[in-house]
């Protein structure tokens, strides 16, 4: 079925920094990694991504498959640009084709940069850990280690789960999952 991509605007401008519903597009099956806010934020791919047209939750979406190697979409330019200020929301669904409890887990969702410990990026993460759980990170730059939530669900391969991460302005972060 089709799909509605709502970019809600406030005095002209997007509300979001970007949507990126990895939706087909020009009937092709690579580059669909597009910024719906219009802000050009356009996705690429890196590594060996394949892009499945019915790989998403409800078989009529699509979805990337990455390999837990080298594969992912890059931003070349942050949508978080600084420190994100104020209430922030970061969605995504995400399943994992295997048990991954010995594979040190997996980034679903990653936004900024890890800078190899120093701290000096901002960063914010949905994660599987390798137990299965969801880890909710958030590193505001020079905001030393950040913050982190876990979920207490825990996954089961190919099992699609609605991950949403929240932080408000004072701080407090909350997880769900499906809802819960």
């Amino acid at each position: 079925g089709t799909k509605g991509i709502v970019n809600w605007k406030e005095g002209g401008s997007s509300i979001h920094p970007f949507i990126m519903p990895f939706e087909k597009m020009d009937n092709t099956s690579t580059n669909n990694a597009k910024d719906y806010s219009g802000n050009a934020y356009d996705g690429s791919e890196v590594g060996s991504v394949v892009w499945s047209a019915t790989g998403g939750y409800d078989g009529s979406t699509g979805a990337y498959d990455f390999d837990g190697t080298d594969d992912a979409i890059e931003v070349s330019t942050s949508p978080l640009g600084t420190a994100p200020t104020g209430d922030l929301t970061v969605s995504a669904w995400i399943k994992t084709d295997i048990d991954i409890t010995n594979a040190g887990g997996a980034y679903a969702v990653q936004l900024g940069e890890d800078s190899g410990g120093s701290n000096s990026s901002s960063m914010l993460t949905i994660r599987v850990l390798n137990d299965e759980t969801i880890l909710w990170y958030s590193r505001p730059t020079n905001f030393g280690s950040g913050a982190f939530v876990t979920s207490s669900t825990v996954m089961t391969p190919g099992t699609w789960y609605h991950v949403v991460g929240t932080v408000d302005n004072g701080g407090t972060m909350r997880l769900y999952v499906n809802g819960s």
